[in-house]
């Protein structure tokens, strides 16, 4: 079997590193670190891009997992589509660096109580997050989206859990700093059904089998194969995978 490599991706991609590295000579210098020169990496890479390109020519197109497979995977491991109880939460956070002093953790607490006030008032919670909150979810409302308590750290999960839709928080202090929570939505815990898992399951399994093959198919080429570089259309980093 004669296997074509292109290596104009090869190329590519090592162009790529040299940018990225900041050059031929810090590039070099980094590998050195590695235990590894300029060539040999080079080679790595071209193997990489060649076993990429065989997958999808040849081990993906003869991969089909069919609807039986999908459920009989689905019934043999009812486990792994538990879904744990969860909450759509919204937060306002004061953040607090570690190994911040008294003064600083207490005027962060204050601003978090004030915040609670004027939340419990009545003025909306997801606007008081965008203008008050430190966390990257304020310009989001504060919203965290649907989590499981196994998600958040204890203290923000055990206050969370505690609440029912619309209720807001005390002041919970985490090691992130003092947040003040409203829960929007709770879901009790449920088993996903074979319709919702479909898809990404088939494609979980696409993927397996997909792997299994790339080993015997690297020992192939090792064993059997005649690489011929080709220079092959141009060719980026991208198409490469």
């Amino acid at each position: 079997r004669e296997i074509a490599l292109d290596t104009g991706a090869v190329d590519g991609i090592m162009a790529q590193l040299e940018q990225q590295s900041g050059g031929r000579e810090a590039l070099d210098a980094f590998l050195g670190n590695m235990g590894l020169n300029y060539e040999a990496f080079k080679g790595t890479v071209g193997e990489s891009v060649l076993v990429q390109s065989l997958v999808e020519q040849q081990i993906r197109p003869g991969v089909e997992v069919t609807d039986q497979e999908v459920e009989e995977f689905y019934q043999g491991n009812p486990q792994m589509f538990q879904r744990p109880e969860q909450v759509r939460a919204r937060h306002i956070l004061m953040a607090v660096e570690q190994g911040a002093d008294e003064e600083t953790k207490a005027d962060a607490k204050a601003r978090a109580e004030a915040a609670r006030k004027r939340a419990l008032s009545g003025e909306d919670f997801a606007t008081l997050a965008t203008e008050l909150s430190d966390g990257p979810s304020a310009p989001n409302g504060g919203d965290l989206g649907f989590f499981s308590a196994d998600r958040m750290v204890p203290a923000f999960a055990e206050a969370a859990f505690a609440l029912e839709p619309g209720a807001i928080s005390q002041v919970v202090e985490t090691q992130f700093g003092y947040h003040v929570i409203k829960v929007e939505e709770r879901r009790p815990a449920s088993t996903q059904s074979l319709e919702e898992v479909k898809d990404p399951l088939r494609n979980a399994l696409t993927e397996r089998e997909v792997g299994e093959g790339v080993a015997s198919l690297v020992e192939e080429l090792r064993s059997k194969a005649t690489i011929v570089p080709t220079a092959g259309p141009a060719s980026t980093p991208s198409d490469a995978g």
